[in-house]
C-alpha cells in the first residue's frame, strides 16, 4: 500500500461516522419515498426530452418550472424527488451505469445541487456510486463535477474532494489531476478544512518528483501557521525529517 493512501486512511477514519450516518440516512429515505420515485419514473418522463439513441438513456433533467410545481415551491423537497428518481431509474436499470449518458447524469447532480446546496449526497453519489465504473472517461466527469462543486463550497464539501484525490491517484492514475484536487484543497485551508487535507498536496508534489516543492510546502505551513496544532506539527517535522 502506498503512504499516499495509508495517510489519507489514517484521516479518514477520524472523519468517516458523519459519511455512515449520511449513507444510512439516505439509504432510510430512499426505501421511505422508493413507492413514490418509482411513480415519478411515469409523470416526468412526459414532461422531458428523452435521448432518441436508446429507450432506456437517462433524459435531461426537468425545467426549473416543473420543479417548482412538483416541489409546491420547495426547493429542498423538489432536490429530493430529483434524487429519489434518479435512484429509482439506477435500480430500474440495474445500475448499469456504462449505458448512462454522463453529460445528462452531471446536470442531474449539478441541478439536484444547486436546489439544494446543503445536501452531501449528489456528491456522495458522484465519488462513491457514479465514478465507480470501468470507463476512466466517464469517472473523470463525475470527479469534475466534485471538483466545481467543491470550490463552490470548500468548508461543506471538502470530504468529497478528498475523495476525488485518490480516485485520481490510484483509480485513473493520473498525477496531474491528483496535484490539481490536492492543491485545491491546500489553497482553501483557511476555509475550515482539517489540516490532513491539505497536506495531501505535498505527498502529491512527491508523486509527480517535486520532492522539494513538498518540502517547502510543509515548511512554509509551519511560518504560516505558528499555533497550530501539536499533532500536526509532529507531522510536518517528521516529515521534513525525511519520515513521511
Amino acid at each position: 500500500m502506498s503512504k499516499f493512501r495509508t495517510y489519507y486512511q489514517k484521516f479518514s477514519a477520524k472523519y468517516q461516522r458523519s459519511s455512515i450516518r449520511l449513507t444510512l440516512n439516505s439509504r432510510r429515505v430512499e426505501f421511505g419515498f422508493f413507492a413514490f420515485a418509482l411513480c415519478l419514473q411515469f409523470l416526468l418522463p412526459a414532461r422531458l426530452p428523452v435521448p432518441p439513441q436508446s429507450d432506456n438513456a437517462l433524459p435531461t433533467p426537468p425545467d426549473v418550472s416543473y420543479l417548482s410545481m412538483l416541489g409546491l415551491g420547495d426547493n429542498t423537497f423538489s432536490a429530493r424527488l430529483l434524487m429519489l428518481w434518479l435512484q429509482a431509474f439506477d435500480i430500474r436499470h440495474q445500475h448499469n451505469f456504462q449505458e448512462f449518458d454522463y453529460l445528462y447524469l452531471r446536470q442531474w447532480l449539478s441541478q439536484i445541487l444547486a436546489l439544494d446546496p446543503h445536501s452531501q449526497y449528489p456528491l456522495l453519489a458522484a465519488t462513491r456510486i457514479y465514478a465507480e465504473v470501468a470507463d476512466p472517461e466517464r469517472r473523470r466527469m463525475m470527479l469534475g463535477f466534485v471538483y466545481q462543486a467543491f470550490l463552490a463550497a470548500p468548508e461543506k464539501r471538502w470530504r468529497w474532494l478528498a475523495d476525488a484525490v485518490v480516485q485520481a491517484k490510484h483509480r485513473l492514475q493520473d498525477k496531474v489531476l491528483t496535484l490539481k484536487y490536492a492543491k485545491a484543497l491546500a489553497a482553501h485551508r483557511d476555509e475550515g478544512l482539517p489540516y490532513e487535507v491539505t497536506h495531501l498536496y505535498a505527498l502529491a508534489l512527491i508523486e509527480l518528483g517535486q520532492e522539494q516543492e513538498a518540502r517547502q510546502y510543509m515548511h512554509d505551513l509551519l511560518k504560516r501557521y505558528p499555533q497550530m496544532e501539536n499533532q500536526e506539527r509532529l507531522y510536518i517535522e517528521s516529515f521534513l525529517n525525511g519520515k513521511k
